[in-house]
């Protein structure tokens, strides 16, 4: 939401690729936080997402305690491994699109 100003919850859940029922509790806890706001687009046909000034305010401390704690896990693995994990994930990746329908 960040990078892309807005989002429907189909969008996000589909970029996430998460189900809806965990999304929709997440949604709700994050706007009850007051970190998203949450309304309706103007076809009035789904849910528009993105952050509220408070949730762009806290983002780049986010983004930092996200990239540190994946230095973290990275600096650990070593770098056979993480290179394997890597490989990993996007065969993975891959595997998923395809599953969806989605491999282009």
């Amino acid at each position: 939401m960040h990078e892309n100003g807005q989002l429907t919850q189909t969008q996000l859940k589909d970029r996430l690729n998460i189900e809806a029922p965990p999304l929709s509790r997440t949604v709700a806890r994050l706007e009850e936080l007051g970190y998203i706001e949450k309304y309706v687009s103007e076809d009035k046909r789904t849910n528009n997402i993105k952050l509220s000034e408070e949730g762009e305010a806290n983002y780049p401390k986010w983004q930092a305690l996200i990239q540190t704690a994946e230095n973290s896990l990275l600096q650990e693995l070593g770098e056979k491994r993480k290179t394997e994990l890597d490989d990993h994930v996007l065969t993975l990746s891959a595997v998923i699109r395809k599953i969806k329908g989605g491999d282009k």
